[in-house]
């Protein structure tokens, strides 16, 4: 018993001796070795601390000993101490009470919580809080006023700011730039005016102001803009100016600062002697005879825009002018291009060096001819003569004034006593010069090549023949040529052994700018002949298809007309492209028909309705065939007629134009005196939301490929690119002055932009939304088309009295086609020619689509305005503001059907294909006249509001959108059982 007890002994001894060594290891997952957290520390705000924010965080700092341990926190939180328990569970060592008084005392302290329950407490804190804090003013009142122009490039801008709290700092971010929204420029200015560092000429700023008190309470001003003014163009001189010395001439300018009142509304004039107006504080003008190199002073301007003087001396064909407008310590210069000064006394000797005596130069050909003398810096005018019978009698040729030479073509008759005579005046006194005798000789007759002409087609590689008609009879030698980039380069081919035919084997690459020449050689003479441009195409397998148009999930309408577009099916062209439709998802096809234009087919969309439509297109070259299809999509039944007004709604000022998105089912709606843009859901009639667009929105145009909706801004000379799908701002793209018009190209995807004042077209990438280039055309372009057939647009320039025609892949102007007076607007018809409505004397002309000629004029009513092509009837529509009614055009043969009577002054058309309806915006009748297609009949007048401006029709929803300018207001008109 005594040995059991004693070993029990021995084993509890040793134990307790085991357990005592190995708490010297401190075990972190041993809970009887848990150490305490440390005191929480104190972080923010100081204790005491007064006029603290009631919107305060509370921050504070604590650690742990036992590395592994995670700590949680309990707020102790009150008016009065101690402290009551305020929050526990707290994860992080900050903490935002909510709800605390103004003006009051608050006693806090925080408890650290181990994971074991060890706890460890901070002091009682305390603060105090401040009254309530209020934001800032709202940025206003600028200077300028948002929508000023003529505006310094050196400019303090100022606005209205401040704080409610008497004692708050109010600091200042300046927004400023180009693009809106506007990029940060300053952060943390104190003062409510900033003078801005040098802007850029002629250009529209966005600025905007971020107010933000000490306690970081921020708010935000409006986006405001304002243009600057535009640089000084010397336009008189310019680089045909020719100005003897001592005449009495005026040199002429545009731009230049504007005189503003204080807030920044410009009126153009200039700062005249000594009166103490805003604008210039003095014009100069200087002058240099040596391209720019020195300049003299020469007097002051007292005139806006023009001084009058005396042309000093020396002579000079390195004449400039500079204009110089001295402005508030800053200096504005606008240079004249170089110009001619020319002298008063008489020309100097004449000697014709060309032709000599050894000259015989053929009739119908070109030469130059040249002389020396007739003074050295030109001359009032120099007329040339030549003479047949060795200078008995003399017939004019022409005049220059540019001395040294002179381009011409010889005319009949042949003689061995030719002679030309160089004569020079300046003032009263002439010099006069005689060529020797030389001969002029029967020239080489002309050659017209037949074959291939602009229709010709040939394959890579087949075998043809060139044919040609005329040239000389009997020819030393006939050589052919030809180039693959529109004459651009010459490849020889070979020698023709036949009279008017040669046989070759048609050399790649393909190509659509073919071109071949034929050139006969005489005893050294030679002349050629040129052919229209052809095709060659190649003999492999057509390059891939990607159908384009119809996207997959479209919706179409029975009856409706569509372009089915693609890209690939060859380079150069194909044999045939054929084009088919199935309504089961592609297990059946239907032939739709066949075309040789690769990339486009106009269809009209067939019954029956289907939710598995989809398109083919099969391009065949040879034995070859290469095979597109688009996504499915889906064909709709035609709704009813839309002649109900379903609803108005309120939209932004000024309602100036409307566009259907059909990609997305919305309405955007342009509101011209709010910069704004209102989208509208075409399902609901809801309004989704409103765009800030550029200034002074004017005309709409939708990408059909990617779903963009573009915005031209007249007065702000831009472009707001907007996706159609999320309604966001995408890029804002600096065009000409006043945008007018637009036209997408879904060849090419490019929007064209037709800019009113500029006289340019802009033409922008529909991918990347950068400008590729500016197309000069003629003054006032107004209206612009697209014409899918050719891939050429066509822009009306209203105050010129034509027709700009652009090629589509070029971008180069094909031509320009004389029209009547006032072209106004644009449409084409279902013979791919273009119809243009000239205003002045109320007339419509027809301009062929494949070659530009004027096919003919038309008489329709007084003031026309607006035009619309009826696919179904093929009909043309004319709406005639002057005398009340709407001209209707058979397309056929391009006749006039009848007149039909509508409302007050129609300005705009819309026809709607699915039930074959015409409507006539009538802008002082706030009436709508609704006409049936097939009999020209009026079946009802719809009343909308006050002067309806645009029209858009829905075809997924059976609607017409009318824009009601003075009303404010957007009027849905549909069939009279949709639902409101």
């Amino acid at each position: 018993m005594v040995k059991k007890y004693f070993w029990f002994l021995k084993f509890s001894l040793l134990l307790a001796f085991s357990l005592l060594v190995c708490r010297k290891w401190t075990n972190p997952y041993d809970p009887a070795a848990n150490r305490p957290p440390s005191p929480p520390q104190l972080l923010f705000p100081d204790s005491a601390a007064r006029d603290i924010d009631t919107n305060v965080v509370l921050r504070w700092t604590c650690t742990d000993p036992d590395s592994l341990d995670t700590l949680k926190y309990l707020l102790y939180l009150g008016i009065s101490p101690p402290p009551p328990l305020f929050d526990s569970g707290i994860s992080d060592t900050f903490y935002h009470p909510l709800n605390l008084n103004v003006l009051a005392t608050y006693y806090w302290r925080v408890v650290a919580r181990d994971r074991f329950g060890e706890t460890a407490s901070s002091p009682v804190w305390r603060f105090s809080t401040a009254k309530a804090n209020n934001f800032p003013f709202i940025p206003s009142s600028p200077t300028p006023d948002s929508g000023a122009i003529g505006q310094f490039v050196r400019l303090t801008l100022s606005w209205s700011g401040g704080d409610p709290d008497p004692g708050d700092t109010v600091f200042y971010d300046i927004y400023l730039g180009t693009t809106t929204p506007p990029p940060l420029l300053v952060q943390n200015h104190n003062q409510t005016s900033y003078t801005t560092p040098r802007l850029k000429y002629d250009s529209t700023y966005y600025w905007r102001i971020v107010a933000r008190d000490q306690r970081g309470a921020t708010v935000s001003g409006p986006i405001w803009q304002f243009r600057t003014f535009p640089p000084i163009v010397v336009i008189q001189p310019n680089d045909t100016t020719r100005w003897r010395v001592t005449s009495q001439q005026t040199i002429r300018w545009t731009g230049g600062p504007t005189v503003l009142d204080s807030k920044g509304s410009g009126k153009t004039a200039h700062r005249l002697n000594n009166l103490n107006i805003s604008g210039a504080d003095s014009t100069i003008i200087y002058y240099s005879t040596n391209g720019g190199t020195t300049w003299l002073r020469h007097g002051r301007a007292t005139q806006a825009g023009s001084y009058t003087w005396t042309v000093p001396s020396p002579p000079s064909t390195n004449a400039r002018v500079q204009v110089r407008m001295f402005i508030s310590g800053d200096t504005s210069l606008g240079n004249s291009p170089r110009y001619e000064v020319y002298d008063r006394n008489k020309p100097s000797p004449i000697t014709v060096t060309s032709p000599d005596s050894t000259a015989e130069w053929r009739i119908g050909n070109s030469y130059d001819i040249i002389w020396t003398g007739g003074t050295l810096l030109g001359m009032d005018s120099t007329v040339l003569s030549y003479s047949t019978n060795n200078g008995t009698t003399w017939q004019r040729i022409g005049a220059t004034t540019r001395p040294g030479s002179y381009r011409w073509t010889v005319p009949q008759p042949a003689t061995q006593q030719a002679k030309i005579r160089v004569r020079a005046f300046c003032l009263d006194s002439s010099t006069t010069g005689y060529s020797a005798t030389f001969k002029i000789v029967e020239g080489l007759p002309p050659i017209t090549i037949t074959q291939p002409n602009s229709a010709t087609r040939w394959r890579e590689g087949s075998t043809q023949s060139i044919l040609w008609t005329g040239g000389p009879s009997t020819p030393d030698s006939v050589v052919v040529f030809y180039s693959t980039n529109d004459g651009g380069t010459w490849t020889r081919h070979g020698r023709a052994t036949t009279p008017g035919s040669y046989t070759w084997n048609v050399p790649g690459p393909a190509t659509d700018l073919a071109r071949v020449a034929v050139r006969a050689h005489v005893a050294g003479e030679s002349t050629v002949a040129i052919s229209a441009r052809y095709v060659i195409y190649d003999s492999l397998p057509p390059s891939p298809i990607t159908v384009t148009s119809p996207a997959a999930g479209a919706r179409w309408i029975v009856g409706t007309t569509h372009e089915i577009t693609w890209t690939g099916g060859t380079f150069a062209g194909m044999e045939s492209t054929v084009i088919y439709y199935s309504t089961d998802g592609g297990t059946s096809w239907n032939r739709q028909g066949v075309t040789t234009q690769a990339g486009s087919y106009t269809w009209t969309v067939p019954s029956p309705p289907t939710a598995n439509a989809q398109i083919a297109v099969r391009a065949w070259c040879g034995n070859h065939m290469t095979e597109g299809r688009s996504g499915i999509f889906t064909v709709t039944g035609a709704g009813g007629t839309p002649d109900t007004v379903l609803t108005t709604i309120t939209v932004g000022a000024k309602p100036r134009a409307l566009l259907w998105d059909s990609l997305h089912n919305k309405v955007f709606v342009a509101n011209y005196n709010d910069s704004s843009v209102t989208v509208i859901d075409g399902s609901t009639n809801q309004i989704q939301t409103t765009i800030r667009v550029g200034g002074f929105p004017y005309t709409l145009c939708l990408n059909t490929l990617n779903g963009r909706v573009y915005v031209a801004n007249q007065i702000s000379g831009t472009v707001t690119v907007i996706d159609g799908a999320s309604n966001q701002v995408q890029t804002t793209v600096s065009v000409g002055s006043y945008p007018q018009a637009m036209c997408f190209n879904p060849h090419d995807n490019r929007l064209y932009v037709s800019n009113y004042r500029s006289a340019t077209v802009t033409v922008i990438d529909g991918n990347t939304s950068e400008v590729i280039t500016t197309v000069p055309v003629d003054s006032n372009p107004i209206a612009l088309v697209y014409n899918p057939a050719y891939n050429k647009i066509y822009c009306a320039n209203f105050a010129r009295n034509n027709v700009t025609v652009i090629d589509g892949t070029t971008n180069s102007v094909l031509g320009t086609v004389p029209v009547d007076y006032q072209p106004c607007a644009l449409v084409v018809d279902s013979r791919n020619n273009v119809a243009v409505a000239n205003r002045y004397f109320g007339k419509v002309t027809i301009i062929n689509g494949e070659n530009q000629s004027v096919i003919t004029t038309l008489d329709v009513g007084s003031e026309p305005y607006a035009l619309a092509f009826n696919a179904t009837d093929n009909r043309l529509y004319c709406a005639n503001s002057g005398s009340n009614n709407v001209s209707v055009i058979n397309v056929s043969n391009y006749s006039l059907m009848t007149d039909i009577s509508v409302g007050i002054h129609p300005r705009t058309l819309g026809w709607a294909g699915w039930v074959d309806k015409l409507f006539a915006v009538n802008y002082d009748g706030a009436s709508v006249s609704l006409i049936d297609g097939a009999t020209n009949a009026v079946q009802k007048t719809i009343t909308v509001g006050s002067n309806p401006i645009a029209i858009c029709i829905n075809s997924w929803d059976s609607k017409v959108y009318i824009a009601n300018y003075n009303s404010n207001t957007v009027t849905i008109i549909g069939p009279r059982s949709s639902s409101h």
